[in-house]
């Protein structure tokens, strides 16, 4: 399975340090049963879609336009918290006492930096291809098996389509061959119930 890349827009809630309590930063990262932008095709997260991968992520990151080298927090020591709701994959982001941490606070309390992307990827199983009544092919991905990172992005060139596009293309290819091997048994089937019928007359 090959990573792929996903953005949206963010109402980011900024929760500033207190005595006792560091700059948290929460949002919705990745939200459920909401249709994306065009991308060649559109796509919905049915609800639940994270289960599978939360189970088997011990240590999910948050980054800063998706470099590593950019951590701010990660859930293996709780400074990245997520929880699962019915709107969809809800992060809280213990922000680091470094420059980027506290740029990060200013520019999202401002909101310069307001969209928040992911790192996933899923099984061809996990997902389903399907054709919307004005002809443009909708992807319901009802399970996310791996989820690497979540990202704070400025912007959204970072959507990466190059896996779901080739997917399509595999499950029309497939779509197709089914209708073929469909329409060559229904051709035998009639053929079988013709000659049984010839023999009865005869």
């Amino acid at each position: 399975m090959e990573k792929e890349i996903r953005v949206y827009d963010v109402a980011f809630e900024l929760r500033n340090a207190t005595e006792n309590n560091p700059t948290t930063l929460r949002g919705l990262a990745i939200p459920y049963n909401k249709m994306s932008e065009d991308m060649g095709f559109r796509e919905v997260i049915a609800s639940g879609a994270c289960q599978r991968a939360l189970s088997k992520t011990p240590d999910l990151l948050a980054l800063y336009e998706h470099d590593y080298s950019n951590l701010l927090a990660r859930s293996s020591n709780e400074t990245l918290k997520v929880v699962e709701t019915e709107k969809g994959l809800e992060v809280e982001i213990e922000l680091p006492l470094t420059t980027l941490g506290k740029d990060l606070a200013i520019l999202t309390q401002r909101g310069t930096l307001s969209k928040m992307s992911f790192g996933f990827s899923t099984g061809f199983e996990s997902t389903e291809w399907t054709t919307m009544d004005d002809g443009t092919d909708l992807r319901t991905i009802n399970h996310i098996d791996n989820l690497y990172e979540v990202s704070i992005v400025s912007t959204p060139a970072y959507t990466d389509t190059e896996v779901a596009k080739r997917c399509l293309g595999e499950c029309k290819t497939k779509k197709d061959l089914d209708n073929k091997v469909h329409d060559t048994e229904l051709a035998k089937m009639k053929s079988t119930i013709a000659d049984f019928k010839n023999k009865i007359a005869n």
